[in-house]
């Protein structure tokens, strides 16, 4: 356990996550003895941490985690199906955009100590944390028999996605066969996006928005809720005042990268060059084993703001990935360039308008092979995908084979002032 003034906060909060156990039955005693033979018996530990706001960096909570050793178990044995859905973030701006487009209102919730509500379909025994062991009558230490998914358990991700999956279709809810994050009711008044433990809730009816809250107070136990959904992942959400438009943005994790990178946030507001050349670039030294470190650690930042909300970026940060085996000091003051020129447009975001009444009726896909510089002999390829010409996905990557098709001038444009039309 951390020292220091906050150690009685966390002992606080390790209390409560020893009672979020007992209150989900997630553990029986047992004695080592009466454990099947070959049984595997899992440790356990206590993680401590302290969670912060994304968007305004302040203080939420002191978290403590008891969590399961789960690289000891045995497949098979302790484990079989390990599977849970991840949501796709094309799936979040489509969620986004339905609700601007309606001007639906948004409900937040989430489900405390989610993992702990799943029940466990194979006989798993561990051992508990300090300061929560038991001794039976003879002195001897007692273990627990599992009967609930434990967070570090090979399955508990699995297992909560059917437990939940099984409480929603109960409440009426339809899954999208696109991405099984996305739910939504058949008769359109209401339309529900999944993260593991959160939910977010766009909905035309407010009765069915209670009922389905009820039911699923019902089942487990809820966290936080509220109307005011302000951000998703670590996306800030913007609704204007009058309803109009919502705005997708990443200001506060990009100003968190330039202070976690230490870098200059000088004003840079030029793009790498579209034709940049990576085998030009290979004439400086190695970066030394930390500069290596920082250099992947950097990548993966801004790789995370180009796949969220900067589609703009995402040519550079594939360019720079093609260096991330063995980068040297030139593509370092690459990656602090476009580090830069991120932060100088951070103010950027994707905006999706109210349009009552609507219903999609046009896909278009925007693609280009001929984006960057053909190094190598292999060419970049762009796409851009719009539903009623709001952005709702975009990427880039170098193809594995050259390609002889050029895409004509006239469509690169047309796709070009779509996307910069998206991106005020």
């Amino acid at each position: 356990m951390p020292d220091g003034p906050l150690k009685s906060a966390h002992i606080a909060a390790r209390g409560d996550e020893g009672q979020n156990l007992h209150m989900a039955e997630v553990y029986e005693w047992a004695r080592r003895r009466d454990m099947p033979k070959g049984a595997t018996l899992i440790k356990t530990m206590t993680i401590y941490g302290i969670k912060w706001n994304d968007l305004n960096g302040l203080l939420e909570k002191f978290k403590a985690r008891i969590v399961a050793k789960g690289y000891s178990q045995r497949k098979g044995v302790d484990f079989n199906d390990t599977y849970a859905t991840t949501p796709k973030l094309s799936t979040m701006r489509y969620f986004i955009m339905i609700a601007a487009r309606e001007g639906l209102p948004m409900y937040e919730f989430d489900i405390k100590a989610a993992y702990l509500n799943a029940d466990l379909e194979e006989e798993i025994y561990a051992t508990p944390p300090l300061g929560m062991e038991r001794q039976d009558e003879n002195g001897e230490q007692m273990v627990w028999r599992l009967k609930k998914a434990l967070y570090g358990l090979k399955q508990s991700g699995n297992r909560w996605m059917v437990r939940f999956t099984a409480v929603l279709r109960k409440l009426g809810m339809t899954q999208s066969r696109a991405d099984t994050s996305l739910w939504y009711r058949i008769d359109r008044t209401m339309i529900l996006f999944v993260h593991t433990d959160d939910g977010k809730v766009a909905y035309s009816d407010r009765a069915a928005l209670d009922a389905l809250l009820k039911g699923i107070r019902e089942e487990v136990t809820m966290g936080a809720e509220t109307d005011k959904v302000e951000r998703m992942f670590n996306i800030a959400i913007e609704t204007s005042t009058d309803g109009t438009h919502m705005k997708l943005n990443q200001r506060a994790y990009v100003e968190n990268m330039m202070r976690d990178h230490k870098i200059d946030p000088r004003e840079w507001r030029a793009m790498l060059p579209p034709d940049l050349d990576m085998d030009k670039e290979c004439g400086t030294e190695l970066l030394p084993r930390e500069g290596i470190s920082e250099y992947l650690s950097l990548l993966q930042t801004l790789h995370w703001v180009a796949r969220c909300t900067r589609w703009d970026i995402q040519t550079g940060v594939t360019l720079l990935s093609q260096a991330s085996s063995a980068p040297r000091q030139s593509h370092m003051k690459l990656l602090r360039r476009l580090a830069q020129y991120t932060h100088a447009t951070r103010g950027r975001s994707l905006l999706y308008k109210k349009t009552p009444g609507a219903r999609m009726r046009t896909l278009d896909v925007f693609v280009d092979a001929s984006a960057g510089h053909a190094s190598k002999n292999r060419n970049l390829c762009g796409v851009t995908v719009f539903i009623d010409g709001n952005l709702i996905d975009w990427g880039c990557k170098t193809q594995p084979y050259l390609s002889l098709i050029h895409i004509s001038e006239p469509t690169r444009q047309e796709a070009i002032s779509y996307a910069v039309f998206c991106l005020k």
